[in-house]
């Protein structure tokens, strides 16, 4: 987690890192008592439980979170059920692209923020739910149509002005 971690540091405008754990028991204590969005937890911290042990630790503690599970190699067949897990939004097998974890995570929170608000990410990030996230981790939009008058520049310049009105650049 070390490559993870300083991954993170470095795009401190689209994650931060608010704890880590070197144990099962830290881990745990810092799920229910430490707040996230996202939850990145490294499933070799875990391997000791067993795969029964591990489901049944991420089905019960990940609290209000919700995770991302690195799994080694060797644990690669477990991706499937980690994904069926209620808490469980994503599974890797490792080595991981930590700058594609990142945009990620951003579009996970994204996700649970706009769920929490039961609208769409979109209009999400239109209304100025959210402050450093992308809108669902977009930055460029197309507005296409084969036929003239369809309405694409009058959608992109209001869905444009929507936008700035909010705060959004």
């Amino acid at each position: 987690m070390n490559t993870a971690y300083a991954v993170f540091l470095s795009e401190t405008s689209k994650v931060r890192v608010v704890s880590m754990a070197t144990d099962v028991e830290t881990l745990k204590r810092n799920l229910v008592n430490i707040p996230c969005e996202v939850a990145v937890i490294d499933a070799e911290l875990l391997a000791g439980l067993g795969a029964d042990g591990m489901l049944s630790f991420l089905s019960t503690s990940l609290g209000q979170a919700v995770a991302i599970v690195l799994v080694p190699p060797a644990m690669g067949h477990l991706t499937g059920k980690l994904r069926e897990l209620a808490g469980v939004r994503d599974a890797f097998v490792k080595p991981v692209n930590y700058s594609a974890l990142v945009e990620r995570i951003r579009d996970i929170a994204v996700t649970e923020r706009a769920g929490r608000q039961k609208i769409s990410s979109a209009e999400f990030a239109i209304q100025g739910g959210r402050s450093t996230f992308g809108v669902a981790g977009l930055r460029t939009f197309a507005f296409y149509s084969d036929k003239g008058g369809g309405g694409k520049t009058t959608l992109a310049i209001n869905f444009w002005y929507r936008l700035n009105q909010s705060g959004i650049r």
